[in-house]
């Protein structure tokens, strides 16, 4: 459920022009990922898991998910643009392939908080989750940069 928030409030920073255009690469919002496969990406194939970037999503406790994990909630990490440095191989080129990597949201989510100038709790509570009259807050797990991560970790009662 937190990719398909992070990507609902992508269409709504476009709406709110904080985001300029989804052909934009991510490095156009965070810096620290110029150079890098997934900050050469255009936002469109974030959104769609078709970045091309090498991200093994197998829940085996050796994969690519678990060394994002481990980069993003880990004792020892920054978070941020450098919880993704070791994904940087293209395998496809942007839009070519479909293949589920939640690195691709984290990537957002770090895209939104800098395009917004704001956290993703905040801009969320304004925009999506006072006006659908929710009775109680929400919360998200953030990394060590104080990122929401975005591929995981939102948190709210069941009414809501």
């Amino acid at each position: 459920m937190a990719k398909t928030l992070v990507a609902l409030m992508c269409g709504l920073a476009l709406s709110d022009r904080r985001i300029r255009s989804l052909d934009d690469p991510a490095e156009r919002y965070v810096p620290d990922l110029r150079g890098l496969a997934y900050g050469q990406t255009p936002l469109r194939h974030l959104l769609t898991m078709s970045s091309g970037v090498q991200f093994r999503e197998e829940y085996n406790g050796r994969d690519d998910v678990m060394q994002l994990s481990r980069a993003t909630l880990g004792r020892m990490t920054s978070g941020g643009a450098a919880a993704v440095r070791a994904f940087n191989q293209r395998i496809a080129a942007p839009g070519a392939r479909w293949y589920y990597a939640s690195a691709e949201t984290y990537i957002l989510a770090l895209v939104l908080r800098a395009a917004l100038g704001r956290s993703l709790a905040s801009y969320f509570q304004d925009r999506i989750w006072r006006p659908i009259g929710a009775e109680a807050p929400a919360s998200w797990l953030i990394d060590a940069s104080g990122c929401e991560l975005g591929y995981s970790g939102f948190h709210a009662v069941l009414r809501d």
